[in-house]
């Protein structure tokens, strides 16, 4: 039921005050929450609501309305905003730790310029900018030393491959940019699989293409390899504009490709279209760097030494008791 109440004293007085009740709420449950410009600009708001809740007068108080709605929105918006730049904060000491060392020099560089970044003065915006910076340099950490690299030294650089395994469990990192989204599994279906999960998609029409952008990398020679299996007829493993056939050989494929400069995006991934009852999976991808002086070419392939190519891959359909196939196990009673 909608009711039209128009702009009077009676009916803008319960929603004003509800709005400054609001406000209290979060600024008392957030006051770690927000940093102190949103808290001023919060406790700002308050005063000048609570002010408006005494006039008599229904312009005043539809603009008091207003306002105090935007200062609820503002501040849920710069709640969000802290609590990212928090996260990003933890995941820059996180990955510190772990690959500081090894890290190139730019990202120990980066890391050092952001490791004492704070937040507690800034606008939502320069917050929101500022988050990007410590993403940018937890991106750079990532990518180990690198300025020897050569072909009869390369350096392995799959750290800058987020879940590359999909050891997550889930497909956290990549970008869904088909039709169909492909997912993670952990079935024994995939004979070539690396560890506990895999990528891998059934589909009837549509396309599907699972890929991840990689960014700040040196320029120079780049070899993707990624072990696959699919029953389309277009599958492809790519890098770039450089691409490799994925056939219903499972087994280790490759592609070679070069970036032109330094921080020229690398985008890596599967993708096919092919109609029908089609299954494609993929696991286990890595990066390898030769340098900016490499002679290896632009190149594809499918060298599977040490992969049995010929063994049965055995692909699993579910149905349900109706008959209709589905994607994966659906929920019985009591789960």
């Amino acid at each position: 039921k909608l009711t039209y109440e128009g702009k009077t004293e009676e009916s803008l007085l319960p929603v004003l005050e509800g709005l400054i009740e609001t406000m209290d709420n979060l600024l008392n449950d957030n006051a770690d929450g927000m940093n102190n410009t949103a808290a001023a600009a919060l406790q700002d708001a308050i005063s000048a609501a609570s002010e408006v809740y005494k006039s008599t007068d229904v312009d005043v108080l539809w603009a008091g309305v207003i306002a105090a709605n935007k200062a609820v929105v503002d501040t849920r918006a710069s709640i969000n905003a802290y609590a990212a730049f928090s996260a990003a904060m933890d995941e820059l000491n996180e990955t510190a730790d772990a690959n500081y060392d090894n890290a190139c020099a730019k990202g120990q560089q980066a890391y050092e310029e952001m490791k004492d970044a704070t937040a507690d003065d800034l606008t939502m915006e320069e917050l929101e900018a500022l988050t990007a910076k410590v993403k940018d340099a937890i991106a750079l950490l990532s990518i180990p030393k690198y300025e020897e690299a050569s072909d009869d030294a390369p350096v392995d650089m799959t750290t800058v491959i987020v879940n590359n395994g999909f050891e997550a469990g889930n497909i956290s990192g990549w970008t869904n940019s088909g039709t169909i989204d492909a997912q993670s599994q952990n079935n024994a279906s995939f004979d070539n699989k690396q560890g506990t999960y895999y990528g891998e998609k059934w589909h009837v029409n549509g396309t599907v293409d699972i890929n991840q952008t990689l960014a700040h990398l040196p320029a120079g020679t780049y070899e993707l390899t990624a072990y696959a299996y699919s029953t389309a007829t277009d599958c492809i493993l790519y890098a770039n504009g450089i691409s490799v056939p994925v056939t219903e050989t499972s087994g280790l494929y490759t592609v070679v490709v070069k970036l032109a400069a330094d921080g020229d995006p690398l985008k890596i991934g599967v993708s096919w279209s092919d109609t029908g009852d089609k299954w494609t999976c993929m696991d286990e991808f890595t990066l390898t760097y030769y340098g900016a002086a490499s002679a290896k070419e632009e190149t594809s392939s499918t060298d599977i030494e040490g992969v049995d190519s010929s063994a049965a891959v055995t692909p699993v359909a579910i149905y349900t008791i109706s008959g209709v196939k589905v994607d994966a196990m659906q929920k019985g009673l009591g789960n």
